[in-house]
């Protein structure tokens, strides 16, 4: 019964990714539990626009959530090409 709520294993690849690989997890399945909302979120966009931790080379949970609450957490649907989204992230980064 509990693994229709739980995310699948993924796999990271050579990206220190695992911080927000589990907090997406963790906040999909409250969802799922919650409110039975089934879609991912996007891994992307929390590496590429968090500016508080260093997307591959690694950051923290809290943060994640953080941004989540203070900005956005966006389907996966919702993504913008690759292009775009590095364009925002030097857009962001040169802001601060």
């Amino acid at each position: 019964m509990w693994k229709e709520y739980v995310s699948k294993a993924q796999n990271q690849g050579n990206c220190g990714s695992c911080y927000a690989i589990a907090t997406l997890g963790m906040i999909e399945s409250r969802l799922r539990i919650k409110y039975g909302y089934t879609e991912k979120i996007s891994l992307e966009h929390v590496l590429n626009c968090s500016v508080t931790n260093q997307g591959c080379d690694g950051g923290y949970s809290y943060l994640v959530s953080k941004f989540g609450a203070e900005l956005e957490l966006i389907p996966k649907s919702c993504e913008a090409p690759q292009t775009v989204k590095v364009y925002l992230y030097n857009i962001i980064v040169i802001q601060i």
